[in-house]
């Protein structure tokens, strides 16, 4: 008898143990769920506030290269040098991305049909903006002059 109520213990334990890993399992799978709805929620508040700022039209000049300058017209960044488009894939359509709910900063991707360049918006006024250009990190600063 001894055996048998051996027995009827170990499988009452394996049962309970693994009525346990059951409920983890469906916790853990539950919580899942959980986290990948909050995710969906802030990629559209994100997509819902893409363009917060508008650069101010003009001339911008680059302040390391006078020949450099960026011309702004509506949602329109044109890279000029010399004050003549080099090329049309000098012109880009830009929107500003701000990403303060992570980290505090403005993302300004600029996109035409063959190229996407990334920079984190440092410092903007009508009068003055610093880009970083984030693949290398190397800063830009520039003046409005018209």
């Amino acid at each position: 008898m001894p055996n048998i109520t051996m027995k009827i213990k170990n499988l009452i334990f394996m049962i309970i143990g693994l009525f346990i890993l059951g409920i983890g399992y469906l916790y853990s799978f539950a919580s899942g769920v959980k986290n990948d709805s909050i995710n969906k929620r802030y990629e559209l508040k994100l997509k819902d506030s893409i363009i917060l700022l508008k650069i101010t039209n003009g001339l911008w000049i680059h302040s390391e290269d006078s020949l450099a300058t960026v011309k702004i017209d509506g949602f329109q960044w044109i890279f000029q040098y010399k004050n003549e488009i080099t090329d049309s894939t000098d012109i880009y359509d830009y929107q500003i991305i701000d990403k303060t709910i992570e980290n505090k900063i403005k993302s300004l991707t600029l996109t035409n049909k063959s190229d996407t360049l990334e920079y984190e918006l440092d410092y903007l006024t009508d009068k003055n903006m610093t880009l970083i250009y984030l693949p290398r990190g190397n800063f830009h600063n520039y003046t409005r002059i018209d």
